[in-house]
């Protein structure tokens, strides 16, 4: 969630980009699947990197960098790019949404031209957080995907200026309580006047506002020895000194700052213990899973029972808007104008002119891309036949038709009802690797489906769905399936076990009144009984009830 990791600076003067073969196709939507070369490591979960999984729109270039291995650039409308930008959950209030939209478009127009390897390979800005986290259409189009369009609608060329150009609006999730000087976090930074540091107090919301984690101290000294930070054997103790942390053990001493503790740890927990670290939060009771294993450089560490237990605050680094800040800004009602003057120093969003497209390095360092398009007609003549393709490093680059990649997508239903009453609300429950649009239909023996009305998005998890089948549905056995489709990959799946749809009960007709009848009526014949012609009220009934009752006592005594 957190942007501008690269300081404060302006962006480099533009130089002659190197030329390398590529191929590229333009199309609505383009799956672009790649893999990385294996990496020597010592790390448990192998050195196989996850593979890149997106879909894009525009054109997309596949080129051969000077190292020889494959790059990965997606050139598309400005505004587009700002669609597909990862930053903050798309569910949060629209004012939280459109600040975070002019920060963003604003830190894009200020890192125009891109570092070193962008301006080498050809692209304006990464996808990463080193930049801003770009997804494309998995977050244009995946679960609540149509608020941040609005968002960027609503907002559309505006940014914050300083002295007429874009001012550096980094940003980050969560505080300790306060901002920081951009000169306090990145060295050689000169201080910025719209930078400054300011108090935080609404960002409570945050699940990172506050966080306890629990590490044991063989684990400190097996992640230390191997960063280099410890040298070797048992850690008996952490102590903090400020901001550093002493370690001890052994006979050995060893002081490193929190900001070097963190980042060792960080890196050797996940890579040695990825099923372990990060951890829960043990403030939380386990049931939120920290999103590092130390979030921050921001805690208090003690030893305790053989554990280090480190009490920290946010996660970030700290310079400019607070994310989850902005979320309880917007919460209590302030505009996204004030919100993002309370964080730049009084700047708020002037219209400001942008580009009509921009190209991102989506990725670098690929020895393999799968490219698959939904209109195979508009590609570039480079590629052969209707596609999926493969891309391989060569000069000229091997292209060859190839078999489409599997989803990355994950989820399955976990219960759905063995008896379902047409017209009445019940429930399912189903999971998924990532947040997702959901539909569900019933499936009947032959094939026939029906399809229910849309559900809500889901987060990621497993999550609960009530839903109605229409009073119209014939009874039978059907089989209950769910669509779910993360804005990337869409997979159908299947309840355990086939469920039984009890048909509504017919609705009667109301009942007719007969109509009045006329007299006069003729008389009965002598020794005939009057027909009883109207109704019997409720009292009557009564009445006569209590007459035959006492009769039969009448009858019994006698």
């Amino acid at each position: 969630m957190a942007a501008g990791l690269a300081g404060a600076r302006l962006p480099p003067a533009p130089v002659a980009r190197a030329r390398a073969p590529r191929t590229f196709l333009v199309s609505e939507a383009v799956l672009v699947h790649g893999v990385y070369p294996p990496r020597e490591t010592t790390c448990v979960a192998g050195g196989q990197p996850a593979p890149l999984h997106l879909r894009l729109t525009g054109r997309v270039e596949v080129g051969l960098a000077p190292d020889g291995s494959l790059f990965v650039i997606n050139e598309l409308p400005f505004q587009t790019y700002l669609e597909g930008l990862a930053e903050v959950p798309r569910n949060w209030p629209a004012a939280a949404l459109d600040a975070q939209v002019v920060a963003a478009r604003t830190y894009a127009l200020g890192r125009l031209g891109g570092d070193s390897t962008g301006r080498e390979l050809g692209y304006d800005l990464c996808a990463t957080d080193a930049c801003q986290v770009y997804r494309g259409l998995g977050i244009s189009h995946g679960p609540w995907g149509e608020r941040w369009r609005a968002a960027v609608a609503r907002t559309d060329g505006l940014a914050l200026l300083h002295d007429g150009r874009p001012a550096t609006t980094l940003y980050f999730s969560t505080s300790n309580g306060r901002t920081y000087g951009n000169e306090e976090v990145f060295d050689g930074a000169g201080p910025l006047p719209y930078l400054r540091s300011v108090a935080e107090d609404d960002d409570g919301a945050s699940p990172v506002s506050r966080w306890t984690a629990r590490i044991p101290l063989d684990d400190v000294a097996r992640f230390l020895t191997a960063s280099g930070d410890w040298p070797g054997g048992a850690v008996a103790a952490v102590s903090d000194l400020g901001e550093d942390l002493e370690v001890r053990g052994g006979g050995r001493r060893v002081r490193l700052t929190k900001t070097s503790f963190r980042i060792a740890l960080n890196d050797r927990s996940t890579c040695l213990e990825p099923a372990t670290y990060p951890g829960p939060d043990h403030e939380e009771d386990e049931v939120y899973r920290l999103p590092q294993t130390l979030p921050s450089k921001w805690f208090d560490a003690r030893t305790e029972a053989g554990d280090l237990v480190a009490d920290g605050r946010g996660w970030g680094h700290g310079v400019g808007m607070v994310q989850w800040g902005a979320y309880g800004k917007a919460k209590r009602g302030m505009g996204a104008e004030d919100i993002l003057a309370f964080y730049y120093g009084g700047l708020r969003p002037r219209t400001a002119g942008v580009p009509d497209t921009i190209r991102v390095g989506v990725a670098t360092g690929l020895r393999r891309v799968w490219l698959v398009a939904e209109d195979p007609s508009a590609v570039g003549s480079a590629l052969p036949g209707d596609g999926p393709w493969s891309v391989e490093p060569g000069s000229p680059l091997r292209i060859r038709p190839a078999r489409a990649p599997g989803p990355v997508l994950d989820g399955e239903v976990l219960e759905a009802p063995e008896t379902i009453r047409a017209g009445r609300r019940t429930s399912l429950r189903a999971e998924a690797s990532a947040g997702v649009n959901a539909s569900i239909e019933l499936v009947a023996a032959d094939g026939a489906r029906t399809r229910l009305p849309a559900v809500r998005p889901h987060a990621r998890g497993t999550w609960g769905q009530r839903f109605t089948v229409a009073a119209g549905v014939a009874g039978g056995e059907y089989r209950v399936v769910v669509t779910m489709d993360d804005g990337i990959d869409t997979i159908r799946r299947a309840a355990p076990a086939r469920t039984r749809v009890l048909a509504a009960p017919a609705v009667l007709p109301p009942p007719t009144t007969s109509p009045p009848l006329a007299g006069p009526f003729p008389r009965p014949p002598p020794g005939e009984d009057l027909p009883l012609a109207v109704p019997i009220g409720a009292t009557a009934l009564v009445l006569v009830a209590a007459g035959l009752l006492a009769a039969r006592r009448h009858l019994r005594r006698g």
